[in-house]
C-alpha cells in the first residue's frame, strides 16, 4: 500500500510538473511567434522607408539633413536595426508629404 501511494504521488507530480512545462512551453512560443511578427513588420517598415526615399531621389545624407538626424541613423531605420519611434515616422512622413497611413501600407 505505500509502494502504491509513492508510485501515485510521484505520478501526480510528474504530470504536474509535465504539464508546467508545457504551458510555459506555449507561452514562449506565443512570445516568439510575436516577436517574429514584430520584425516582418519592422523590415516591411524600414524598406518601405527606402523605397520611399528612393522615389524622390534622395540620399540617405539629404534625408538625414531634413530630418535633422544623423546618416546612420537613416541607414539603421533601413536596414530595421533601430525601430523607428512615433515622432521620426511623423517627421518622416511630414517631410515626404505622405501620411502615416500611406507609409503602413505593405510593400508588394
Amino acid at each position: 500500500m505505500v509502494q502504491t501511494n509513492i508510485a501515485k504521488n510521484t505520478i501526480d507530480n510528474f504530470c504536474y510538473k509535465h504539464y508546467n512545462i508545457n504551458v510555459l512551453l506555449d507561452k514562449y512560443i506565443t512570445s516568439e511567434k510575436k516577436i517574429n511578427e514584430t520584425e516582418a513588420y519592422l523590415m516591411t517598415l524600414g524598406k518601405k522607408m527606402k523605397l520611399i526615399r528612393v522615389k524622390n531621389d534622395l540620399t540617405q545624407a539629404e534625408l538625414s539633413e531634413k530630418m535633422k538626424v544623423t546618416q546612420t541613423f537613416i541607414s539603421q531605420l533601413e536596414r530595421n536595426v533601430l525601430p523607428p519611434t512615433k515622432m521620426y515616422i511623423a517627421l518622416f512622413c511630414y517631410v515626404f508629404n505622405i501620411s502615416e497611413a500611406e507609409l503602413f501600407e505593405e510593400v508588394a
